[in-house]
């Protein structure tokens, strides 16, 4: 490892010890605002760190949307703190990711739902509880593919979440989500796929020089007089049609009108 990716590697173990702190001592005493603001903070910093520039297109939802799910696809663990470093949602991740490092602990300190896909009755619980706190104006994030993809395909959408949606006659913000390195290429090695662990994936973004995730937030669907069926068709012509014109922005090597977000956040312990 060279001498770079080790100060990488210590300024990021210095700052997930400040997330977790966070999480633990600061975050019971803080308003949702608040802790929207800190977590806003806290992610732009982690990219910072990793050397990895969010830049986001089209229009930007407010910090903390209200009665609204994003439905993104997904490449990598690093999604959820590129999305979190723009506005603040609620997620809903697989089971298995509450037992990963680190990532599990902070997960859970910002209140994301776990589900077991594997049991029907899981999705009705979890389907309940994303329902009540969309009608109390929360925002639900969560990736519909159901697994992460080496971001060259978008696959078959897995909406049963939606219904929750449906039901609390919210909006719902599709969002596509690519990445690339500095010389334009296709990133492969923000990809967590196949049997890395994370640690080799994480190990892969220390040493990276220089990555950028591409946040397209897409036009936002209606529900109301539609069903989950319908809606799903939707978000998945969405998100194909998004990575069609990323893959020809990306052959051609043509970057669309964007906006930076990580570079001019403060740290997260102001």
């Amino acid at each position: 490892m060279s001498l770079r990716s080790i100060q990488r590697a210590l300024q990021l173990t210095a700052h997930i010890s400040i997330g977790l702190c966070l999480i633990r001592f600061a975050f019971p005493r803080k308003t949702p605002q608040q802790k929207a603001e800190i977590t806003r903070r806290w992610s732009g910093e982690l990219a910072n760190i990793l050397n990895i520039q969010i830049i986001s297109s089209g229009p930007r939802p407010e910090l903390t949307p209200k009665n609204q799910m994003c439905l993104a696809n997904h490449i990598s663990w690093f999604d959820i703190f590129a999305l979190n470093a723009i506005f603040n949602s609620r997620f809903i991740a697989k089971a298995d990711v509450a037992h990963w490092p680190v990532v599990g602990s902070l997960c859970k300190g910002a209140g994301t739902f776990f589900i077991n896909r594997e049991k029907i009755k899981d999705t009705k619980r979890i389907n309940d509880s994303i329902t009540q706190s969309l009608k109390q104006g929360e925002c639900i994030t969560f990736f519909p593919e159901g697994t992460t993809s080496n971001g060259v395909e978008i696959k078959p959408l897995k909406t049963s979440l939606l219904q929750s949606i449906v039901e609390s006659q919210g909006l719902i913000q599709p969002i596509y989500i690519n990445y690339r390195k500095t010389c334009g290429a296709h990133c492969q090695e923000a990809a967590y796929v196949d049997d890395i662990s994370f640690g080799q994936s994480l190990a892969a973004l220390l040493k990276a020089d220089g990555i950028s995730v591409h946040v397209h937030f897409l036009d936002t669907i209606r529900t109301d007089g539609q069903n989950r069926a319908q809606l799903s068709t939707q978000v998945q012509t969405a998100l194909n049609y998004a990575h069609q014109n990323f893959m020809r922005q990306l052959a051609d090597k043509r970057v669309p009108p964007q906006q930076q977000i990580s570079a001019d956040l403060p740290a997260a312990t102001q």
